[in-house]
């Protein structure tokens, strides 16, 4: 999950720091993109162990 964060905190610097502007098209890209790959991390069908 952890893994996640580094793209987030990339977008968020470049916000900050270099003062990027996000469009809203690539706003929801962003939610779209990490959205599901939490969505997948944590909701995917546990296994059985014996």
């Amino acid at each position: 999950m952890l893994g996640y964060l580094e793209p987030l905190s990339a977008l968020i610097f470049s916000v900050m720091i270099l003062a990027e502007r996000l469009s809203p098209l690539q706003i929801i890209g962003a939610v779209l993109i990490l959205g599901g790959a939490a969505y997948g991390e944590l909701f995917r069908p546990r296994r059985l162990e014996h």
